[in-house]
């Protein structure tokens, strides 16, 4: 123990003499120097420090600044040649002829960088700007590991939202002979650290061909997404079949060298695309598989087996609309409009009928001379796309005529029979069209009752807007209100079971046909509205020209009805999609039972309200146009309202409105 003692005695004391004189020394950091403080150089002091070429770092940029800001301005009478700077949080900055001009955020991060790589201790926020932008750097760049077998690139980087949060980037990975990526979330910190021990930058031109690679594999993706879009928009569903004489061509893939010709296809359990092909190597038939991943090795391939589907879609859809639309021609089922009206003008003649077949085919003529007609190019998604109208106009037909006997709760829940508002208005039959309009209606009440209440004033004519869409609501509401009372009191309470069948059939169709986003008929429009000042101005013109005439002539009901299947392409799912949608969003903000009890009674109020007005202006308005038929109305009001039926009513609207009506009553 003693000898232990002893040897480290010796061995300090060895250690101390060569410390002061000269033998090994310790490595000490050295101490870094303090970060530069605000200064403000005037231009004698940037010429003394000129002169005498000594100074600080900041001293020599400021020197090098205030000259090139002298230069850069028109005033040259200073006997000292130089301009002001500042330098101020961690900022250098100029005048040139008196407008300050600071460094720019590059130069300003080139500058702190510097200072760090001089000694000087960076403030905590400078440390975190610079390190943001060498993070930023970064993103969009390609980098390749150093074993080869992997290739990231930067698609993100995230400084984080709360104190403790670290920097961080998302990454986007690709392993080794694979263009499918996977995302990566890191701490900037530790990527900084496995940067040049892991990775290295792509080169240039190898980051160009591989962008060419991914390219061609996102639209292979896309082109195998588009094709499982549209079997979803086929009916009957389609999962397999042939392929056309037509299409059997040749087609390069990269599964293989040569091409090969596609004779059918279908879905395998795991949604692939198997297709049963025929090569330049074997006579015999073999098979490839398509999935997301490899699409992009057959795009011309796959392009033709969604044309073959595209081809029975249409042949599906027009084929089950003429089932259901037609009649029976023996085996067979046709479809002819009223008066042989025409469907399609096609190239070789007008189309009026269309049979679909007992075999599955769809065959054009023409009643009137008894021929077929061949459909060429685009016609005959032209001929399905007239079908859908019909078969549109057809579902909203029945679902009101098959709402008419749900109308019994509502009747009987009214106070006084002469009166078809007296009835309680959440007994209206879901999902039909005058349950749509009292939905319409309700919203602009509940809008022009928020204005009307706020704080805020309303001008003059956005007033009169939310007026005369308030009336002209109300009086949509009302009409078919009435109409579906009188048909109620006159029908038979017997339900047609066949009539209930085909709306189903016809629902089934049309929701499918839904997902493909199938364009409409263009909405006849009276009058364009800019803006409510103009709509106003426009309203006051419409009583003195022909608008009025053609407010007159066009039917309100039918405008709405268009309008909002332009949207949904369907009228009658409208209402229940934005309640769906609507109730998620503002679940978190619903009512109380008093206060939805309270918003309905005040509609009921104005209900009675503009029940009321609306009396009074038919009788005044029977009075003054005695004389004039063709005027209706000649107050500036009912001139207004008549003009605003006239217009259609713009989705956006009625989508912004739907959702103030349920988020004030939370439903």
């Amino acid at each position: 123990m003693a000898k232990e003692e002893k040897q480290n005695i010796i061995s300090n004391f060895l250690s101390g003499w060569q410390k002061l004189f000269g033998g090994a020394k310790e490595h000490t950091t050295p101490k870094a120097k303090p970060f530069p403080k605000n200064h403000f150089y005037s231009p004698e002091e940037l010429e003394y420090l000129s002169q005498n070429k000594e100074g600080s770092l900041i001293d020599q940029w400021a020197v090098s600044i205030g000259k090139w800001a002298f230069e850069q301005g028109k005033d040259k009478s200073s006997p000292t040649k130089f301009a002001a700077v500042k330098w101020q949080n961690g900022l250098m900055a100029t005048w040139i002829d008196g407008k300050l001009t600071p460094d720019t955020k590059d130069r300003q991060i080139g500058r702190l960088l510097l200072l760090k790589e001089r000694g000087y201790e960076l403030p905590e926020r400078y440390e975190n700007m610079v390190q943001d932008n060498e993070a930023q750097s970064l993103v969009g760049k390609y980098f390749v590991s150093n074993n080869d077998k992997s290739i990231i690139k930067i698609d993100s980087y995230d400084r984080g939202r709360l104190i403790f949060d670290a920097p961080s980037l998302v990454l986007k990975k690709w392993e080794v002979d694979s263009l499918s990526s996977k995302e990566e979330e890191v701490d900037y910190a530790d990527f900084q650290k496995s940067l040049n021990e892991k990775y290295t930058i792509m080169e240039e031109e190898r980051q160009k061909e591989f962008q060419e690679k991914l390219a061609n594999f996102e639209e292979g993706k896309e082109l195998y997404k588009g094709m499982h879009n549209l079997l979803r928009q086929t009916y009957p569903p389609t999962i397999g079949g042939s392929i056309p004489m037509e299409l059997r061509t040749a087609h390069p893939v990269d599964f293989f060298d040569g091409k090969v010709i596609p004779v059918s296809w279908s879905l395998t359990s795991e949604k692939d695309i198997k297709v049963s092909v025929y090569t330049n190597h074997s006579n015999a038939l073999s098979s490839i598989t398509i999935n997301e991943d490899n699409a992009y090795k057959a795009k011309s391939l796959l392009n033709s087996i969604a044309h073959a589907i595209n081809n029975e879609k249409v042949n599906g859809l027009t084929r089950s609309l003429v089932n259901v639309l037609g009649n029976k021609l023996g085996e067979d089922k046709i479809f002819a409009k009223e008066n042989n009206t025409p469907l399609l003008e096609a190239r070789e003649g007008t189309v009026n009928a269309v049979t679909a077949t007992n075999d599955g085919r769809v065959i054009a003529f023409n009643l009137n001379t008894h021929k077929e007609i061949p459909l060429h190019g685009k016609e005959s998604v032209e001929l399905m796309q007239a079908l859908l109208f019909e078969g549109l106009d057809e579902q909203s037909r029945l679902r009101k005529e098959l709402s008419i006997p749900k109308m019994k709760d509502y009747v009987e829940s009214m106070e006084d029979e002469e009166d078809i508002l007296s009835g309680n208005k959440e007994l209206l039959p879901h999902g039909s069209k005058v349950d749509s309009l009292y939905g319409t209606y309700y919203s602009a009440e509940e809008e022009y009752s928020s204005y009307a209440q706020g704080t805020l004033p309303l001008a003059a004519e956005d007033k009169a807007e939310l007026i005369a869409d308030l009336q002209s609501s109300f009086m949509n509401f009302k009409q078919e209100l009435q109409n579906m009372v009188e048909a109620y009191k006159d029908h038979d309470g017997v339900i047609d079971t066949n009539k209930v069948s085909k709306l189903e059939k016809l629902d089934r169709i049309l929701n499918i046909e839904a997902r493909g986003q199938t364009p409409v008929k263009p909405v006849p429009v009276a009058t364009k509205r800019e803006s409510p000042k103009e709509s106003l101005q426009d309203a006051e013109a419409a009583s003195k020209q022909n608008d009025l005439k053609e407010v007159k002539n066009i039917n309100a009901e039918e405008v709405d009805q268009k309008a909002i299947k332009s949207f949904f392409g369907n009228v009658n799912y409208a209402p229940k999609k934005v309640k769906e949608e609507s109730s998620r969003q503002v679940a978190p903000h619903r009512l109380t039972e008093k206060e939805k009890d309270d918003a309905i009674s005040r509609i009921d109020k104005r209900i009675a309200e503009l029940h009321r007005l609306g009396k009074e202006q038919s009788l005044k308005s029977n009075i003054e146009t005695q004389p004039t038929p063709t005027v209706v109305g000649t107050s500036h009001q009912e001139r207004l309202l008549m003009a605003h039926r006239a217009l259609p009513l713009l989705m956006a609207k009625i989508i912004k409105n739907f959702h103030l009506s349920i988020y004030f009553l939370g439903i």
